[in-house]
């Protein structure tokens, strides 16, 4: 006596049932060509008589058929308890009365010209999906109590991902390479035709800085004092960077044009200026609006006697017509001076006033005489405040015999200017009129006034201990 073995498809590994023609899952059909199942029926038992092959040997009365039918009771010559060996076994799958159908089983039709073949079943159908044939590659629904895995995680029969190539990242890395390389080749070819590139000390290397309409540089001869500072204007250049100013072409609001103003200096005081380059230039444009100076090469105005070169830059949105531009310089609070940035231009109003007057008045019982008068806007290194100038007076002195002493002090004189009425500077000049001996003569000094100009000047020497208030009337340049 033998046990039965489980039924699977030999393709797919479903299970089957005893004496099914075809694979429910797959549909292979389960017959060789002698209508026998395949081989994975266990051995058989008896005396000369063979079990349908799909059958193990029962014992008897072990119950119905099927799957583990009673073996049959004998009906031949056999004596071991098997079918008679001269009635062979009907095909698998047909109706038999002897054996009876399965409970629940439904016989294929059976095709009496095809050997033997039944028509195979149609495919199952997936209770998940609606009645539509089931997928014979999907695993088995879940059964109750049974790990589902969450939707949409891969399967077991999910193909793993496939790796990209490194060399993908080679070819585009190479790509990337080459197009930097000509795009910066190109870059620099442009920047060389273009000519906005300046070369050393900041001169353009090219007639129009960077293409433009108006000219990259010109050539100007123009002299101005300013706080004692005598300026020799030499040349103007525009480019959109010059090469020794590290704060131009470094604006984050688009292209810039920057224009330079080139000039030697020279200190006429042995004083010192101490002005600074970006609050006393500003430029004047064309459309009469202005640019503050972005950076000069020296931090501050020159000490006493240095003469030097130097330059202020100037920061524009675009280009400019050089020939048009001017110059103001002087700070917000001082006596400002404007004229036009070229050749031949008018800066006689600038220039110093004087008058030779030779007046002769009488003062503290001494001879005295107001020699000459100077209208100016600045007097050792430092600059007019705004609305004034310097008015420079030089008096001559003679104590004759007998008069005694005289005992002046700096405060003995006084400048009037229309309304206003000015006490001498520091920078004047009247120690030697503070004690005048008897019979000195000659005795000189220089009393300097920062009053608004006017075009006449009244000098006025206070009255002290015996000593009468007297006045004398001059003009600038009236000669008289």
């Amino acid at each position: 006596m033998s046990q039965v073995l489980p039924q699977t498809c030999p393709k797919c590994h479903a299970p089957v049932n005893p004496g099914q023609a075809f694979c429910p899952n797959c549909g292979t059909n389960l017959t060789n060509s002698s209508g026998i199942f395949p081989p994975t029926v266990a051995a058989q038992s008896g005396s000369g008589g063979t079990f349908p092959p799909t059958i193990a040997a029962q014992p008897e009365g072990a119950g119905v058929f099927p799957p583990t039918m009673a073996a049959a009771p004998n009906v031949g010559p056999n004596t071991g308890g098997g079918y008679n060996a001269s009635t062979p076994p009907p095909p698998i799958g047909l109706p038999n009365s002897a054996y009876g159908t399965p409970p629940g089983y439904s016989s294929p039709s059976y095709d009496p010209y095809s050997g033997g073949a039944a028509t195979p079943p149609p495919p199952p159908t997936d209770p998940y999906s609606g009645g539509a044939p089931a997928n014979s590659y999907a695993p088995p629904p879940p059964q109750p109590g049974q790990y589902a895995p969450p939707i949409g995680a891969p399967g077991p029969y999910t193909l793993p991902n496939k790796k990209k190539s490194p060399a993908l990242y080679i070819v585009l890395g190479v790509v990337l390479a080459v197009l930097v390389v000509c795009g910066g080749s190109a870059w620099a070819v442009t920047k060389a035709l273009s000519g906005k590139d300046t070369g050393s000390g900041g001169t353009s290397s090219s007639g129009n800085s960077g293409g433009g309409q108006f000219a990259a540089e010109q050539k100007v001869d123009l002299s101005v004092v300013y706080s004692s500072v005598q300026f020799n204007f030499t040349s103007l250049q525009q480019a959109n960077k010059f090469s020794d100013d590290s704060l131009s072409g470094l604006s984050y609001n688009g292209n810039k044009n920057y224009v330079r103003v080139n000039f030697k200096e020279q200190q006429t005081s042995q004083k010192s200026s101490y002005f600074s380059y970006s609050s006393s230039f500003l430029l004047i444009l064309p459309d009469k609006t202005t640019a503050s100076s972005l950076k000069a090469q020296e931090y501050s105005g020159p000490e006493g006697g240095v003469v030097r070169t130097n330059w202020v830059d100037f920061e524009l949105s675009k280009q400019v017509d050089l020939s048009k531009l001017s110059l103001r310089l002087g700070a917000s609070d001082e006596a400002q001076m404007t004229f036009p940035l070229k050749t031949g231009a008018d800066v006689s109003k600038y220039k110093p006033q004087q008058a030779t007057l030779n007046k002769s008045f009488q003062y503290a019982g001494m001879d005295w005489t107001l020699k000459d008068a100077t209208q100016i806007y600045y007097n050792n290194g430092k600059q007019a405040k705004s609305g004034k100038v310097f008015v420079l007076v030089d008096l001559k002195a003679n104590n004759p015999d007998g008069n005694g002493s005289v005992y002046l002090y700096s405060g003995f004189v006084r400048l009037k200017s229309g309304d206003t009425v000015s006490a001498p500077t520091y920078d004047s000049n009247l120690d030697d009129f503070d004690i005048i001996d008897s019979g000195t003569t000659n005795v000189q000094g220089t009393a300097v006034f920062e009053t608004p100009p006017s075009g006449t000047y009244t000098l006025t020497f206070t009255s002290g201990k015996n000593i009468a208030a007297t006045s004398v009337d001059f003009s600038v340049g009236s000669g008289s």
